[in-house]
């Protein structure tokens, strides 16, 4: 949109006429002695500079050969981020909090998933996540974007985008997973991050990548005692691992007793799935364990057997448990009659 370049043209814009009442054009008529509206240069310079005012908030340079400037303008300022010209009203994804959020972005909860999985089948120091979809954000209650096809690998002994976040990968402790977002580049990539303490289901440390606003957690890890990952197996946000005790004893509890499982169970996890194994070395007795989420008994599971008609008499039980307590759980454990009792709880997994 080339402003007139007449040897006529003013070098400056005219001030114009006080505005009157707004009206329409007519081409007059002789007959009744109605004049034709005149075209005054007030107007056309108004209907000139705001059709120059579009082309040059699209970031173009008026042209005097163009005619398709107020279009293209419209086109470039307002079209889809991945360039897709015949979407000319689509809104792009949303990167500030004042941002228009298209629907792709108004729905889910950060950190869901959708066939997410996470396999080692040894120990190891990098793992590849892959998902249909993941859910990030830039805050809790933040800018919420929605990552497709997902399918990136973290390694902990490197730090930045698809490594640690700094340092090195803790020693028979805990590593955070989360998935990062950077909406400039339109890139995605995971971070790790020490998982000793309860971890934000956004990443809150002071280590984000540049460029990157948008992340979710999507798993916590256990590491050995070389700080590497152990085997295991994660979907959704379901974690399994080798079957591995909590408590081994021979002295009952008529209460139920606190038992800390922090060498096995991650801050994070909200609950866990195990098993109970009771025996009794006599014949002629009865035992019976629980397992509870609190030392009142919520969520409790029972095994129990007796009169045990044989020696070495035992009694396995499964359970799923909700976590109240931080890496806690509360058991019971007696018996009448007989001797030689034993308990053992393992637990095989946890639900972040």
């Amino acid at each position: 949109m080339f402003r007139i370049d007449d040897a006529t043209a003013a070098g400056s814009i005219p001030t114009p006429e006080a505005a009157g009442t707004e009206g329409y054009f007519t081409e007059g008529n002789p007959a009744t002695g109605t004049p034709a509206t005149k075209v005054r240069g007030s107007w056309l310079n108004m209907i000139q500079e705001e059709l120059r005012a579009i082309v040059v908030y699209g970031g173009l340079t008026p042209s005097k050969t163009v005619y398709t400037q107020v279009r293209d303008a419209i086109v470039a300022k307002f079209a889809k981020i991945n360039g897709d010209n015949t979407q000319t009203f689509s809104v792009a994804p949303a990167t500030q909090g004042q941002h228009a959020v298209p629907m792709a972005q108004a729905a889910g909860v950060v950190g869901s998933v959708r066939n997410l999985v996470i396999s080692a089948t040894a120990v190891t120091n990098n793992v590849l996540v892959t998902a249909d979809e993941i859910i990030v954000e830039t805050a809790l209650g933040g800018i919420r974007y929605c990552l497709p096809s997902f399918s990136k690998a973290v390694t902990l002994t490197t730090t930045g985008a698809g490594g640690m976040d700094t340092g090195s990968a803790p020693v028979s402790g805990y590593v955070a997973i989360y998935a990062i977002w950077n909406p400039t580049t339109q890139t995605a990539a995971l971070l790790a991050q020490n998982a000793s303490t309860l971890r934000s289901n956004v990443y809150t440390g002071a280590n984000m990548p540049a460029g990157y606003t948008a992340s979710a957690l999507i798993s916590v890890w256990p590491t050995n005692s070389g700080g590497n990952l152990i085997a295991g197996y994660q979907v959704d946000r379901n974690f399994s691992f080798a079957s591995t005790n909590v408590l081994s004893t021979s002295t009952t509890q008529a209460s139920f007793t606190s038992l800390a499982m922090a060498g096995v169970v991650p801050p994070n996890a909200r609950s866990i799935k195990g098993t109970l194994n009771a025996q009794l070395s006599s014949a002629g007795a009865s035992l019976g364990a629980a397992v509870a989420a609190s030392s009142t008994g919520i969520g409790g599971v029972t095994i129990q057997t007796s009169t045990a008609a044989a020696n070495n008499s035992q009694v396995v039980g499964v359970f799923t448990l909700d976590l109240v307590t931080a890496q806690t759980l509360f058991y019971t454990f007696q018996t009448t009659g007989g001797s030689g009792p034993t308990l053992v709880i393992s637990v095989s997994g946890y639900t972040l």
